[in-house]
């Protein structure tokens, strides 16, 4: 299974490494807050037999907004510049390896026209589950299952249930039932998501 991350360049020349989440047809999506005016990053692609780097394809590796780029091995650094800061979304499309698209979208929160800080991604999809609890069998005990098997989990009646987006747990919540339908009431908030939870409004309370 592979891994796609990117690779930021800080100022001082360190690397912050974040991964990207997969979705199907090839696509890999991340949220990442930008504070400065400018960025330079690249793409790590590693598998379980190498690692490859990923970058622009042309001598002026400055990239626009909202526009896609196609990417090459060992290419360029990717630079962003005029940056107004806030969260940006990554989206990276590795359905044909060998013509890699990365497509970068501002968040607008200053434009008259933006409302909450996040509306103009509405149509872009986070994946977000809920986790009633979780085991270890043995293969033994997993390939001997069928219908009626009881799996035991790891939570207790009446215990928390967790929330996530991507792969980030952001949420403890209760299971409620709406229009006929379950769903899951916010019951706390975890520190680790503030900056997510600032941006996409959730709070405790919340039903999703």
């Amino acid at each position: 299974m592979k891994a796609i991350t990117l690779l930021q360049i800080l100022e001082n020349k360190m690397v912050k490494r974040q991964e990207f989440t997969r979705h199907e047809s090839g696509i890999y999506t991340l949220l990442i807050k930008l504070t400065g005016d400018k960025a330079e990053f690249s793409i790590e692609c590693s598998g379980e037999d190498d690692v490859m780097r990923f970058g622009t394809t042309t001598d002026d590796s400055n990239i626009s907004l909202n526009q896609p780029v196609p990417l090459e091995k060992e290419g360029s650094n990717v630079l962003l510049s005029s940056l107004n800061p806030g969260v940006h979304f990554f989206q990276l499309d590795m359905s044909d390896e060998s013509k890699p698209l990365l497509r970068v979208k501002a968040d607008l929160e200053d434009a008259p026209s933006a409302g909450r800080g996040l509306d103009h991604f509405l149509n872009s999809k986070l994946p977000v589950s809920m986790e009633i609890g979780r085991t270890w069998m043995n293969i033994e005990d997993v390939l001997s299952l069928g219908q009626g098997t009881i799996i035991e989990l790891d939570r207790l009646v009446g215990e928390a249930l967790h929330i996530y987006i991507g792969e980030t747990l952001v949420a403890k919540a209760e299971v409620v039932i709406a229009k006929d339908q379950f769903g899951a009431r916010l019951t706390s908030v975890l520190p680790v998501a503030k900056e997510m939870v600032k941006d996409l409004n959730l709070l405790a309370g919340d039903v999703l």
